[in-house]
């Protein structure tokens, strides 16, 4: 996720950073830190979507992490990157075929997608491809990597609720 960037990189660097990974196994890594829930949740999902897309072969979803030096981006890379450590040779599976990807889960019918069109008209493209992001990334924060129709509804619902507001907004802002 973050490239370590302190003067002991290195050798010296990989080393303690696995004596420190091996080290805080069994813990809870978020045990010092003071989150709201909603936030706890969503940082662990991005390590479990990071984890989960190393092992299915998926592309990364896209991760800036910006601020000065020594904030939030030497926490992810101390404590929530090696929750996404790399697969073991073991658990590493080939890349899905095309096929196997594009294919929609059959709760997912024709019916069902007709409905989310309607619900997401007025949307732009972009916006109907960041929520296509989101839906993948939240996927992969599953443990069990599988799109289910309930996961599509929260995503769909909860997109369509975001440009009801940013309407909103816009129409206040032109008053």
């Amino acid at each position: 996720l973050v490239r370590e960037t302190s003067r002991s990189a290195g050798a010296f660097g990989f080393f303690r950073s696995l004596f420190r990974r091996n080290a805080a196994k069994g813990q809870d890594e978020l045990a010092d830190v003071v989150l709201r829930n909603a936030l706890e949740t969503r940082v662990f999902e991005i390590a479990r979507s990071t984890r989960n897309a190393m092992l299915h072969g998926a592309p990364y979803r896209h991760l800036l992490l910006y601020g000065p030096p020594g904030t939030v981006q030497m926490y992810f890379d101390e404590y929530v990157a090696p929750l996404a450590a790399p697969p073991t040779a073991t658990s590493v599976k080939g890349k899905a075929d095309k096929a196997s990807v594009s294919v929609l889960p059959p709760v997912l019918g024709a019916s069902v997608m007709t409905q989310y069109g309607e619900m997401t008209t007025g949307m732009s493209g972009r916006e109907i491809a960041k929520m296509m992001l989101y839906m993948q990334s939240i996927v992969y924060a599953q443990d069990e990597v599988v799109v289910t129709q309930k996961l599509v509804d929260r995503v769909v619902k909860e997109k369509v609720d975001e440009h009801k507001r940013k309407l909103e907004l816009k129409n206040y802002n032109e008053k």
